[in-house]
């Protein structure tokens, strides 16, 4: 049983296109209701409260490229948010939302 307190958590993965070689040079910008974070290509978890965020991602400095969504997450719920840059370095990136299922124990 997932209590009302318990915080959501938001995951977020970066993946740049193969033809894009340098772009894991430079790092991903992740901005959560305006709290920014500068983290490497990959998968980034973070905790936040149960409710409606707005999430935007981007490479670089070059914020101006970023995916924006908002998302609604419940207690206890886990959200995936997958994002690629575009080839063209200013044309804004794809963000895309997937819910995982909830964990289920099953007795054997």
């Amino acid at each position: 049983m997932v209590t009302s307190d318990a915080p959501a958590t938001l995951e977020i993965v970066a993946e740049p296109p193969a033809l894009m070689l340098f772009a894991r040079l430079v790092k991903v910008s992740i901005d959560i209701d305006g709290a920014l974070a500068r983290v490497r290509w990959g998968t980034n978890a973070f905790a936040v409260a149960p409710g409606e965020h707005v999430v935007a991602v981007g490479s670089g400095y070059n914020f101006n490229s970023k995916g924006v969504l908002t998302v609604s997450v419940a207690a206890g719920e886990t959200v995936r948010l997958r994002y690629t840059p575009h080839f063209i370095k200013n044309f804004r990136g794809k963000l895309v939302v997937e819910r995982l299922p909830e964990m289920r124990i099953v007795k054997r």
